[in-house]
């Protein structure tokens, strides 16, 4: 009989939601272009097209120029963005090539300002160790209560930011 430790639990945990959220995004090698085999291919722009890692914005979507947040330039950068006419306040992170998620950026727990921690792909609180998934969900209490998440999709160099799912 195996006899596994909290931690040893807890980590296969974390690993499994990283992996789920990979899946999520449809994390597979687009089908080559004519671009890609006639350059030396960009591996994140070959996957900005790819309808898996986000939906086509609509009219109500908020739109942020890349070039305006170069925190999300890399795999693993993230931002935290407000903007009050649309009453969205999130963190958004650059999760995979290509591919992005934006959470609301305040703990349902102890209402602590999150932040992103890429090595596990989770929003993490400071405050009381909650941990949150890239769609949101609790991966780790004391929150049992998940963080609101919004669709979010790339079209050339601009990310758009949906209403609240």
């Amino acid at each position: 009989m195996t006899v596994f430790s909290r931690r040893i639990v807890l980590v296969r945990a974390l690993q499994m939601g990283a992996a789920l959220a990979a899946a999520a995004c449809g994390l597979r090698a687009p089908a080559p272009t004519k671009r890609d085999s006639a350059e030396s291919g960009d591996a994140d722009s070959a996957a900005v097209e790819d309808p898996s890692c986000g939906e086509p914005p609509g009219a109500d979507w908020v739109e942020l120029p890349l070039a305006a947040y170069p925190g999300l330039s890399e795999v693993g950068g993230w931002i935290r963005y407000d903007d009050d006419d649309a009453l969205i306040h999130v963190l958004v992170a650059h999760i995979s090539p290509g591919c992005y998620t934006a959470v609301w950026r305040v703990c349902t727990h102890g209402a602590c300002e999150l932040s992103w921690e890429a090595a596990s792909t989770q929003a993490v609180c400071p405050c009381h160790g909650s941990r949150f998934g890239p769609d949101g969900e609790v991966d780790l209490g004391p929150a049992t209560r998940g963080v609101a998440s919004f669709p979010v999709s790339r079209r050339g160099d601009s990310l758009f930011i949906g209403p609240r799912r």
